[in-house]
């Protein structure tokens, strides 16, 4: 499916396009970590530097809790002073200069076809943001902050929180990347 057939549907048909598939609940044998979503990123799309692969998983989270109605993976996500950190692939990644190449321990097989879509799917959402504005809209947004007002240091995104600030707007981000492509092509 195209960005553009996506920006089409009804928020009904986006939610029933991604109803089928294989559900996993976090936390349990078989779950994903973000790990393996990260080695699944990385394979796919190359190198990032860490602030842009921190940011892609936090906000594939928020995608996934949007379109399935679930988490992508069952790791907590940080509200670091710099924006969106999950420790457990921070500690994991391999750096080469200034760019995050690969993990350890991380499975990019163990994602399913729809869990590769909700990567694919965000990473092109993200295309339309430069590093700088994806940091500036996430200190805005209200997961991050909400967090750090809660517990400063020790903040923690609260899933809630995740699926308050961007399941609303998920089809209208979609819409308004689809429009933007389209001014480019005129």
């Amino acid at each position: 499916m195209s960005v553009t057939e996506f920006a089409e549907m009804s928020k009904d048909e986006v939610i029933a396009e991604f109803e089928h598939g294989f559900v996993v609940v976090p936390g349990e044998q078989g779950s994903l970590e973000a790990v393996d979503v990260a080695a699944y990123l990385l394979a796919e799309y190359g190198a990032l530097a860490p602030v842009a692969s921190q940011e892609t998983l936090y906000r594939c989270q928020a995608v996934a809790l949007g379109l399935l109605g679930r988490p992508l993976y069952g790791d907590p996500i940080e509200a670091g002073a710099d924006g969106p950190v999950i420790g457990a692939v921070r500690t994991r990644e391999h750096l080469q200069g200034h760019l995050v190449v690969g993990v350890t321990d991380g499975d990019a097989g163990l994602l399913t076809q729809q869990e590769r879509s909700i990567v694919d799917l965000t990473t092109l959402l993200m295309k339309e943001a430069g590093q700088c504005d994806l940091v500036r809209t996430t200190r805005a947004g209200s997961p991050w902050r909400l967090a750090r007002e809660r517990a400063g240091a020790d903040a923690v995104v609260r899933l809630t929180d995740l699926v308050e600030e961007f399941t609303g707007r998920l089809h209208s981000w979609v819409r308004g990347v689809t429009e933007s492509q389209d001014a480019g092509k005129a």
